[in-house]
């Protein structure tokens, strides 16, 4: 059954407004979370040394690789886009050269099953942050990557005697194309496009019998962007849209997320 757009959107909302994300994921299942926004200027930050820390809140996807790993055999072929859930996470980015940025996320400091992120940021357009210029046109490149992690021992509620153990790790490549417009000192408008890449592999081992696990996705995400600074203060807000595709099988989610903190 198809779902409108207007309902996701308003899930959405209810999720932002009204509900807290659980710290404890109920069943014994393996799953990865895929959040979408970046929270990044198009422009670097001019100088080296000069740098950004901000706290997020935003709307992510969450996939299920492995339903239930207490099955015999478990189903390891068959991963997919479960829900949408509000995620936490610390942001940081560090000018290397004028036209140079390192960035790194830590999208849920909480969980396991969430990507920690690296990679450089290069504007071959326009003038850096540092100038602040108005009516500067900026475009940048980006490319990154992380890992993630989903590990326990498993016990089936309605068989206490079938345990198992996962382990599935998820190494991430991301790479993306942002451009903006300045419109004052204090006010930047930008827009990002993004391209990741899931590859997970590990196992399930109930007793003495293995079962492997092996499986790739890939994820297109889309954002429009407000900065706003005044001297040290920074905050962003971004609304977008993800789709991704999980064992031929495309979810599609509108996503939106607020990022407050300061830069140097």
């Amino acid at each position: 059954m198809k779902v409108s757009w207007n309902i996701r959107l308003q899930n959405l909302i209810k999720a932002f407004g009204f509900t807290v994300m659980p710290f404890i994921l109920s069943g014994c299942l393996v799953s990865l979370r895929t959040p979408s926004l970046r929270f990044l200027s198009p422009e670097a930050k001019g100088k080296a040394g000069h740098g950004e820390a901000f706290a997020s809140l935003q709307s992510t996807q969450r996939a299920v690789l492995i339903p239930e790993t207490t099955d015999t055999p478990p189903t390891m072929n068959q991963p997919r886009n479960n829900k949408t859930e509000v995620l936490f996470g610390v942001n940081a980015v560090v000018g290397v050269w004028r036209l140079i940025d390192v960035y790194a996320r830590l999208p849920n400091v909480f969980f396991e099953n969430t990507p920690v992120v690296g990679g450089l940021k290069f504007q071959f357009i326009g003038a850096p942050e540092s100038e602040e210029k108005m009516g500067n046109f900026s475009v940048s490149l980006l490319a990154g990557g992380g890992w993630a992690q989903d590990s326990d021992h498993d016990t089936a509620e309605v068989a206490p005697s079938s345990d198992a153990f996962h382990k599935v790790h998820t190494a991430v490549l991301e790479s993306g194309l942002l451009a903006g417009y300045r419109v004052n000192e204090n006010f930047l408008g930008y827009f990002g496009s993004f391209f990741t890449e899931y590859l997970s592999s590990g196992y399930v081992k109930q007793g003495t019998t293995k079962y492997n696990y092996d499986q790739s996705a890939h994820q297109i995400a889309s954002n429009l962007g407000i900065q706003i600074n005044f001297a040290a203060f920074l905050a962003r807000l971004e609304l977008g849209i993800s789709s991704s595709r999980w064992n031929s099988r495309w979810a599609h989610d509108p996503l939106m997320g607020i990022a407050v903190g300061g830069r140097w």
